[in-house]
């Protein structure tokens, strides 16, 4: 039987026949020969070309649902032709259409009432035009562009002044509407969101209205006075009086002309000038397969990144246009493929600047306007595309910010396609991933109350082109606020971008929102350049300079004279920080500052949401019930560097010592030396009257049942690898015996040389240095490797991994290296390290602490970093936090690997092995694998966790998160902060898991964790903490009674249940029963303190009330409680 592609926008489903054998093996034909061809040279593989075949396939229009469509729209038309004319009426008469409830889709808030003129309504000559009748519209829904045009009758010689045309067509369009709303279900809504241009919305009432939708234009029939040849229409005119817009005097048509008005001008050309583009379009197109495919394929791309979307859009029809200009200059010509044409789309986009030079297409113009030229245009718009006719700006309503975010983008889709590090030629990232404006901006800022550009454009006295706008504050207000806010950020900001407002459709008999009534409110975001956003001083010109009074008078009271290294003196301001979390803040202060002061914009008016994660990765100084003092200043990134830099030191001194053999190399693998441990280690200082212990004269801090547990302090881990020599015995028992000598050696040096606490033990020597606790580990290279070798029975030596080597191997030579390269990414993207820390804080926060190691969250994260495609690298943790979550939740883990490239030296080559390896002993291979330049074939640092069951945990929790954030980022409400609260919050344990062990909160060493970020009756002062420590006392080091039992119930356990528990102070461990594990089974003497009494067939079943009794028994002195869960 044929196979049926399922079809969920009511076109007749696609059938995927079987092919012959005979069909199947045939030679290929010369046109698939050029298509293999073009793929070798062009694609780089031939799976692009399947991508790009499929995709079309999918967006395509059925023939026979066209066909059906065609009768649809005879009908439709029909309807329309046979409206009855309708006497005058006044244009100030804009409530109600005659009797009916239909109202007027033209809102006259910020707008004069009164205007001369009279309307008629006579039948239209309808126009098919757009791109369902060019061929090149894409599916679901799809859009159907019918043209309306008046006649001559309905129009009077000067309508082109004071918006009487613009009122005209909202009329036309509203008797349209009264008589097919009955007929169909017809709405209102503003084309580009351009409150000046209603347009109707028709579907049929049947199932074929959830697909196909009609969009009914007006435009007037040209005549002498009205038509797009005419030099009324260019830029530099002026066809809105001032003293009628603005009242000053009696209105006056004859009154001399004032202000140019370039964007109200357009968008009456624009309407006269809509069957003219359409024809023009249909001459480019016509048998020219290759071009309306890449059209369709750009449309894709424009609706991933929402560019279609919101008021002055780089729509389906400006990429038709520029398609056709490349044409009309050769660029593109017949025969080319659509990739070609794309990739040719992408770098004309790149390589020219439509804000510094214009580009026109080549025309003989007939018009009035002979000597219009593309620096006419410039001086009225900041982008400038003049279109076929030679009179109109294609790019008239779009921002510079719009023009430069579509650039940008291909810019990234062009290197998306050149680097296939992803394995997929990039096309995935271009066409198939969705570009969120949230998590592409390293700051965005709301703007949720548009009436407050109203302010903005009072502030700036941009009356003059409000006249232009017709009263819409919004496009006015935002070219201000992005003029003042380049000139304040300068370097801090490498590009801006914007997402505009759009409104919501609404019914026949609704009144139509105005311009401050946006359903979708303005969102400015910005890119961050790192060397400089954090920058604390803004630095002006010479004091002395006439620039000087200029630079006081932006920044005011902020400003002030500075002299600086180089002995000059500057105007300067200057951002007074505390710490680095206050740093990251100078750009929402200086938004905050010079909107206020320049625009009149209260903080109110605005909204920074990326910045509110950091708060849960502070940890507030406190008291804690044994008595410690804990805590840092905001996140803890100065803490962070002092603890590297005594590390640094510690490392100096050690490499220093008199020791019998050199030391090779030292590196730190705790997360704290690459910047990604959740809670930074802070300098504890211990309180008086604790239990001591005498170990070799220094006096060692004894946990104590009956007194609270002893804070948690974490042991920051060091590799030592010591030389080779021939001296090292190949016995692995003697050379552990070697290692611990060697920490006895060196910690009798330290304490010798340089008065530091030490206590020697046999795997490692632990080190007090500044109130912090280094663990020393010595390691020999080839320990793991004589670990392997066994002797048979019959005296053969072999080479066998063990766990023993394998781990061994895993934390002296894998993660020493790994956690350079994740350092070295740091160094480069310093927002790293607080991006690894809140994944952290997440994965932690539900339970999953005992399920993935932190070097395999690192190297995630580092994907996110090293392969953003279709994203910029990320220069915020929040951005990148948002991202991590969108990968968990869509990317297969089962089917792709994870590979990261941290210094781009792998090559193409290089990646398709590691894919084809993968895909080879995808069995043998961990469930997560992760990939690098130095580790390309196994995934140690996933070897034996995640399992499946909890990877598919992580990405339903991923979803659910990704919604909240994104909610939460765009929303106006005012209680954002408890949905981000939400994130971080486990979901309810009773629906989660079989069993819950309840545990005592006081033997929970990190308890202090879970409520880290939160308000303490506890709380003490910093200056409270001794940086030094408390140096006579050395403390209990990585005492944690939770791990260390969820551990022995893993050892124990593992073939029965699945064990979850959160770090960072939770206080209970969930169990989840692995499927099967309470079915009978055969008896096996492992198991029988499991299990229950054997049945007649020898069959035991688990014991629960037994298993649960142990879980007790483990946790003795820990465990408070098991509540067992029924459903």
């Amino acid at each position: 039987m044929d196979q049926v592609k399922p079809s969920d926008d009511g076109q007749k489903p696609a059938k995927v026949a079987k092919v012959g054998k005979a069909e199947l093996y045939k030679p290929p034909s010369n046109e698939e020969m050029r298509h293999l061809r073009e793929a070798d040279i062009l694609l780089h593989s031939n799976m692009i070309r399947l991508q790009i075949d499929e995709t079309l396939r999918e967006i395509a229009v059925d023939s026979q649902w066209k066909q059906d469509t065609k009768q649809f729209l005879m009908k439709l038309q029909k309807t329309i032709t046979r409206i009855p004319k309708k006497t005058n009426q006044a244009l100030e008469e804009l409530s109600m259409v005659g009797d009916s409830n239909v109202k007027v889709p033209f809102s006259l808030d910020s707008m004069p009432k009164k205007v001369n003129g009279i309307f008629t309504f006579s039948p239209p000559r309808i126009v098919e035009v757009g791109s369902y009748h060019l061929d090149t519209c894409i599916r679901r829904p799809i859009k159907i562009d019918l043209l309306l045009v008046m006649p001559k009758e309905c129009m009077q010689e000067k309508d082109f002044l004071n918006q009487r045309y613009l009122r005209k067509r909202a009329l036309y369009l509203s008797y349209v509407a009264d008589k097919l709303k009955n007929e169909y279900n017809v709405e209102f809504g503003y084309f580009n969101e351009e409150p000046m241009k209603p347009v109707l919305y028709v579907k049929p009432k049947n199932k074929r209205g959830k697909s196909l939708e009609i969009i009914m234009h007006v435009c007037p029939e040209e005549f002498k006075s009205f038509h797009s040849k005419t030099k009324r229409f260019i830029p530099a005119t002026n066809n809105v009086r001032d003293e009628w817009f603005f009242g000053n005097k009696k209105q006056n048509d004859e009154t001399m002309e004032t202000v140019a008005t370039p964007y109200y001008n357009s968008l009456i050309l624009s309407d006269l000038l809509m069957e003219f583009h359409y024809e023009f379009l249909k001459k480019v197109c016509d048998n020219n397969d290759g071009l309306k495919n890449a059209i369709k394929l750009l449309k894709v791309w424009l609706r991933q990144r929402d560019f279609d979307q919101g008021f002055s859009p780089f729509n389906g029809f400006l990429v038709s246009m520029v398609l056709a200009y490349l044409y009309d200059i050769n660029k593109v010509r017949d025969g080319m493929s659509s990739f070609q044409i794309i990739r040719v789309f992408f770098k004309f986009l790149v390589e020219s600047d439509w804000s510094v030079r214009g580009i026109a297409f080549q025309t003989e113009s007939d018009s009035d306007d002979e000597n219009l030229t593309v620096e006419d245009f410039q001086r009225h718009f900041p982008v400038v595309f003049v279109g076929p006719s030679g009179n109109l700006n294609l790019c008239y309503s779009m921002s510079l910010e719009m023009y430069n975010q579509v650039r940008d983008e291909a810019a990234r889709s062009l290197e998306a396609f050149e680097k296939r590090k992803s394995g997929k030629d990039g096309f995935d990232a271009v066409f198939m991933t969705k570009v969120s404006f949230v998590r592409k901006f390293d700051q965005i800022i709301h703007f949720p109350k548009p009436y407050s550009f109203r302010k903005v454009c009072k502030k700036l006295n941009l009356e003059s082109r409000l006249l232009d706008y017709c009263g819409n504050h919004i496009p006015v207000g935002l070219s201000a606020i992005f003029a003042v806010l380049k000139r304040a950020l300068q370097k801090r900001v490498k590009s801006y971008g914007v997402k505009h407002q759009s409104y919501a459709r609404w019914k026949t008999d609704e009144s139509p929102p105005d311009w401050s009534k946006a359903a979708e409110f303005v969102t400015i975001g910005m890119i961050y350049d790192q060397d400089n956003y954090n920058s604390v001083i803004d630095k002006g010109p010479q004091a002395n300079l006439p620039e000087a009074e200029e630079f006081r008078e932006f920044w005011g009271e902020l400003s002030e004279k500075r002299r600086f290294k180089d002995s000059s003196i500057l105007e300067a301001v200057y951002w007074s920080c505390k710490n680095a979390l206050e740093k990251r803040e100078i750009i929402t202060k200086i938004c905050l500052h010079i909107l206020k002061r320049k625009c009149d914009l209260p903080k109110s008016a605005m909204r920074f949401p990326t910045s509110l994660l950091d708060e849960f990765l502070m940890l507030k100084y406190r008291t804690l019930p044994d008595g410690c003092k804990v805590g840092y200043d905001g996140t803890g990134d100065e803490e962070n560097v002092d603890i590297v830099n005594t590390y640094n030191s510690l490392c100096q001194l050690i490499r220093n010592l008199d020791l019998p053999l050199s030391i090779t190399n030292m590196q730190g693998i705790a997360p704290t030396l690459r910047y990604s441990e959740v809670y930074v280690p802070s300098i504890v200082k211990f309180p008086d009257g604790l239990k001591m212990m005498d170990v070799d004269g220094v006096q060692v801090q004894v946990p104590v049942p009956t007194k609270p547990c002893p804070t948690y302090v974490h042991p920051i881990e060091i590799i030592c690898n010591m030389e080779g020599s021939g001296k090292w015995p190949d016995d692995v028992d003697a050379i552990q015996r070697i290692k611990a000598a060697f920490h006895i050696s060196i910690a009798e040096e330290l304490k010798k040389n340089k008065s530091l606490i030490c206590v020697p033990r046999v795997d490692c020597l632990e080190i007090y240095q500044n109130g912090l606790v280094f663990r020393l580990i010595v390691a020999y290279h080839r320990e793991s490797s004589l670990m392997q070798v066994h002797k048979t029975p019959e005296g053969m030596i072999k080479m066998r991994s063990t766990p023993e080597s394998n781990e061994l191997e895993y934390k002296t030579q894998h993660i020493p290296l790994l956690a350079s390269q994740l350092h070295g990414l740091y160094q480069r993207c310093e927002s790293f390290g607080r991006s690894c820390r809140l994944f952290k804080k997440w994965l932690n926060a539900h339970m999953f602490s005992n399920h993935i190691n932190d070097e395999a969250i690192d190297l995630l994260m580092a994907y996110i970093y090293t392969q953003s495609h279709p994203y910029p690298s990320p220069g915020n943790s929040t951005v990148a936090f948002m991202r991590m979550l969108t990968l968990l939740s869509t990317f297969d883990f089962a089917e792709e690997p994870i590979v990261v490239d941290f210094n781009n030296e792998m090559t193409d080559a290089d990646v398709d092995v590691i894919h084809s390896d993968f895909k080879k002993n995808r069995n043998a291979l961990p469930n997560m694998c992760i990939f690098t330049a130095s580790e390309r074939t196994r995934s140690l640092v996933t070897f034996d966790k995640p399992s499946e069951v909890v990877i598919q945990r992580i990405r339903n929790l991923a979803k659910e998160a990704t919604k909240t954030l994104d909610y939460a980022m765009m929303s106006q409400d005012s209680r954002q902060v408890e949905d981000l609260k939400m994130v971080f919050t486990a979901y309810n344990s009773c629906k989660v898991y079989d069993a819950l062990i309840k545990l005592r909160p006081e033997w929970i060493s990190r308890s202090f964790e879970a409520t880290a970020n939160e308000t303490s009756s506890e709380l003490c002062k910093k200056s409270s903490l001794n940086k030094e420590g408390q140096a006579k006392v050395f403390p209990v080091v990585g005492f944690n009674p939770v791990a260390s039992y969820v551990e022995r119930l893993e050892e124990n356990f593992c073939n029965f249940a699945m064990f979850f528990y959160n770090k960072h102070g939770g206080t209970e461990v969930g169990v989840q029963w692995l499927p099967g594990s309470q079915d009978k089974k055969s008896f096996k003497v492992g198991d029988a303190s499991c299990m229950g009494s054997r049945n007649d067939e020898g069959q035991v079943a688990l014991n629960i009330t037994a298993v649960i009794h142990d879980f007790e028994i483990l946790g003795r002195g820990l465990v408070e409680s098991v509540l067992m869960i029924t459903r």
